[in-house]
């Protein structure tokens, strides 16, 4: 019997430990459990004695939380991060970059979420494509990508991305392309400033190096800790060196990103970028990427990938569009 009483106040104390969210209303009364989410005005509130409630937001007075949140404000940005202090006025919240403050009338949206808020660190996913084929007919082609991004403390951001094809069949090599770059961007909730350095070669097309520098505007349409979409235009300083000859100039760069839960638990990653030549409108060069990544067991996921490449005026002999699908093993950290 006394196993089962330890294991009662046990029970209990976990329940207590789990309900760490306290609502008071406009008449006064408190209610004690977790809440679940916000929207449409109305806020759904569970508890251990009564289920889950659904609360007209206008009756709720303050509310008291040590939990992570993300909050959605009226102009569509999102704030991820501890719930600090929410009364009649103002949303209180701690986030990677420090405390924050916002009207309570601006807030629509709460949903429960997991974003660290300890040291900044990189995340990221590595994509590895293998096709090896022997026998009569002998190719080999491998595909290797990653991202790596870090959320500075200041709320600024550093991206590192690349991707290298590699083909060959028989003895000759028919692809060999790398595509490496490293972004910046800073803290605006909604505009931000962005520099970029991009590095390109291309064998097929005899490219034996592309360097692009450049420096602009994007704007955040989402911003959420599980979704985002911004577009970016820049103006960037091009050195092309070819086998056959080199050319630079000036070119802009207009480009897409996005990252979205799609079906169930997958998640698709995506963007866009288009390079027209602004001392020659008639070239330009544009590449979309996207991949559907569909996780499996802990950080490993099964990944598959659209790549498409075109250039208005490639190299003799070569094709001006290059698509690639393909299906890959990726580890998410």
């Amino acid at each position: 019997m006394r196993h089962f009483i330890w294991l009662g106040v046990l029970l209990s104390l976990l329940v207590v430990a789990a309900a760490a969210d306290r609502i008071t209303l406009n008449n006064g009364d408190q209610l004690t459990g977790q809440i679940k989410k916000l929207e449409h005005g109305t806020l759904r509130f569970y508890t251990t004695y009564a289920g889950e409630l659904s609360i007209d937001w206008r009756e709720v007075d303050t509310v008291v939380s040590d939990r992570v949140f993300a909050f959605g404000l009226r102009n569509g940005r999102f704030i991820g991060g501890r719930l600090l202090t929410l009364d009649r006025d103002v949303l209180r919240v701690e986030t990677l970059t420090g405390p924050e403050e916002v009207r309570r009338a601006d807030l629509t949206i709460i949903n429960e979420t997991e974003i660290p808020l300890g040291r900044p660190r990189w995340s990221g996913l590595l994509d590895l494509a293998l096709d090896l084929l022997t026998g009569n007919a002998r190719r080999d082609d491998i595909r290797l990508a990653f991202r790596l991004h870090r959320q500075l403390r200041n709320g600024a951001s550093f991206t590192a991305r690349a991707i290298y094809d590699y083909g060959k069949s028989g003895d000759e090599v028919n692809s060999d392309t790398l595509r490496a770059e490293l972004r910046y961007a800073s803290s605006g909730r909604r505009r931000y400033t962005s520099w970029f350095a991009l590095l390109e070669t291309d064998t097929a097309e005899r490219l034996n190096q592309r360097v692009d520098l450049g420096l602009g505007l994007g704007y955040r349409w989402i911003s959420a800790p599980n979704r985002f979409l911004t577009t970016e235009f820049n103006l960037a300083y091009t050195a092309q060196d070819f086998k056959q000859f080199n050319r630079d100039g000036l070119s802009m760069r207009a480009s897409l990103e996005l990252y979205q839960p799609f079906w169930g638990n997958s998640i698709l990653y995506g963007s866009v970028n288009i390079l027209p030549d602004l001392d020659d409108f008639g070239e330009w060069r544009a590449w979309a990427d996207f991949t559907l990544i569909k996780p499996l067991i802990g950080p490993l996921s099964l990944n598959l990938s659209l790549y498409d490449t075109y250039d208005s005026n490639p190299a003799p002999g070569v094709r001006r569009n290059d698509l690639r699908i393909q299906s890959s093993l990726g580890f998410s950290f």
